[in-house]
């Protein structure tokens, strides 16, 4: 796995706003702080993701390249 970290202020802003939603982007309950649900990190499967997930959120960039990545896998799961 390769995380690429080559984010954009407007990449930042959504990132921001989905670590401090109530609401997963599949539309469930969430934790602010937490990038989605436990449905979703669940089927996110790897833990190297899963880990990064939640150990860089102070570091947009780092933490934004984490979340692509999972966002990605979830989008082919057709999760949402």
């Amino acid at each position: 796995m390769e995380i690429k970290v080559n984010a954009k202020q407007e990449d930042f802003d959504f990132y921001r706003k989905t670590l401090t939603s109530e609401e997963c982007l599949c539309g469930n309950e969430k934790k602010p702080g937490y990038a989605f649900c436990y449905r979703c990190y669940s089927a996110v499967e790897d833990p190297i993701l899963q880990k990064g997930l939640y150990a860089n959120r102070s570091h947009m960039p780092l933490f934004g390249a984490f979340f692509e990545e999972a966002y990605q896998i979830l989008l082919d799961k057709q999760i949402f």
